[in-house]
This record gives structure tokens, sequence and C-alpha cells, in this order.
């Protein structure tokens, strides 16, 4: 599935389900993507039904399941978006990778010049 990209940018879809680590993620992402925010993979799965987005960013421990989980069910689906894993989880990180994600920033410190780098790239890539 592909976007829609009515304003000519690229589309990313945030799923993470702490409020602070998503603003941060949103706040990098905004100057170079149309974002949207899910809390969850229910809502993520039914965003990602209605709409095709570009580049997602996901959190490893969500409420009702793992991003990779949700991973697996993107690809499943034949949807191609470049995926961006932002997790305090690192042990998950080679599997990930090895799944096709095409970056991994683990959430410590100052995470956000790492996630900027990569989302940069990715929208640069899929625009």
């Amino acid at each position: 599935m592909t976007s829609e990209k009515q304003s000519g940018r690229v589309s990313l879809l945030i799923v993470e389900d702490d409020p602070g680590h998503a603003k941060i993620i949103q706040r990098v992402a905004s100057e170079y993507a149309d974002v949207t925010l899910a809390g969850s993979v229910g809502d993520a799965r039914e965003m990602l039904s209605a709409k095709g987005y570009d580049v997602l960013v996901l959190d490893q421990q969500l409420p009702d399941g793992l991003g990779s989980e949700l991973q697996r069910w993107v690809s499943e689906q034949g949807m191609a978006p470049s995926i961006i894993f932002v997790s305090a989880d690192d042990g998950c990180e080679q599997s990930v990778i090895g799944a096709g994600a095409v970056g991994f920033v683990h959430k410590s410190g100052n995470y956000a010049n790492s996630l900027t780098d990569l989302i940069v790239r990715m929208c640069r890539r899929s625009s």
C-alpha cells in the first residue's frame, strides 16, 4: 500500500504508548514528515489498514503487543514502509534489524539526535 502524499511530504506513523517519548519523537519527525500517532498495536493496525505510511517509528513494548509483532504483520500485509525502532529494550535490536528494520535507536539520554539522523535519511529516501 502506498501513502497518499497530498501534502507532498512523507507520511510517518509513530507507534509509542509513552506520551513523553511520543512527544519527543513527534517533535523530531514533524519537521520532515506528516506525523500520525498511535498508542498501541491495535490502533496502528487500524491506521495502517486505512492508509499507507512511508515510515514507521515503533516502540517494542506496547500495551497490547510488541512492535516486532507489528513489524511482522506489516510485512505479511505486503506493506513496505521504512521501519525505525526506538526502544529501551535493546535485546530485540538484532532480531528487528534482521527482519528488515532500517534502524534502531535506544531510548537513553539524548536519543533525539540519533533519531533525527535516521528520520531525515528515511524521509529523503521515501520522498
